[in-house]
């Protein structure tokens, strides 16, 4: 689970740095805190599907079976595809990064991630 969630370090400097640009880039304290409503907004969609993707929940909608589909690809096939969490891979697409899973090979490190990453601590 603790890799499921952005991580608390990440959060200490974009909290700060959304503020900041939110303060400094808008004229006027309506449109930077609707920038911080949106921003969060974002954020918290991007989380809860997320933990849905890695959780025991079954999609029921088309839209976010695509989701799950792609995501369950990047971590069970190959971690250097299928990126997007939010989105069935628009992204992906835009970023080439969207292969056909026939034509990629599964990678012999991809459900080995978790573990690498913990002994590197």
């Amino acid at each position: 689970m603790p890799l499921v969630f952005i991580p608390w370090p990440a959060l200490t400097w974009l909290l700060p740095a959304n503020t900041a640009i939110a303060v400094f880039a808008f004229p006027r304290v309506g449109l930077g805190l609707t920038f911080l409503a949106t921003l969060a907004a974002i954020g918290l969609v991007y989380e809860w599907v997320h933990y849905l993707v890695h959780s025991d929940y079954r999609p029921r909608s088309r839209m976010y079976r695509a989701v799950w589909r792609n995501h369950r690809l990047h971590h069970y096939k190959n971690e250097h595809y299928w990126f997007t969490v939010t989105t069935s891979g628009t992204a992906d697409r835009v970023l080439r990064t969207y292969p056909n899973p026939s034509d990629v090979s599964t990678s012999p490190t991809v459900k080995a991630l978790h573990a690498q990453e913990a002994a590197t601590r």
